[in-house]
């Protein structure tokens, strides 16, 4: 059985092609390609050095868009769900 815990009133979806392992969540870079084969994130941002775990960053990049203060993602609008 799967029990899931509300910590607030409201849940965010990402949009399904939201690019979370794509984008760098140091710096907002954007790859054009990722094969899923590549499992370590590595910015191509001369300016950043962010290397991370692919699924590590694109957490990042999920939480980023839930709270946009937290770390600078591409700009997308939430979908809420009361």
């Amino acid at each position: 059985m799967i029990y899931w815990y509300a910590v607030a009133d409201f849940i965010i979806v990402a949009d399904r092609f939201f690019p979370s392992s794509k984008l760098c969540p140091k710096c907002g870079h954007k790859k054009n390609q990722l094969p899923l084969s590549v499992r370590v994130y590595q910015c191509d941002n001369h300016n950043c050095d962010w290397i991370a775990d692919r699924d590590y960053s694109a957490s990042l990049n999920l939480l980023g868009l839930a709270e946009p203060d937290v770390m600078p993602v591409e700009k997308q609008e939430p979908t809420l769900f009361d």
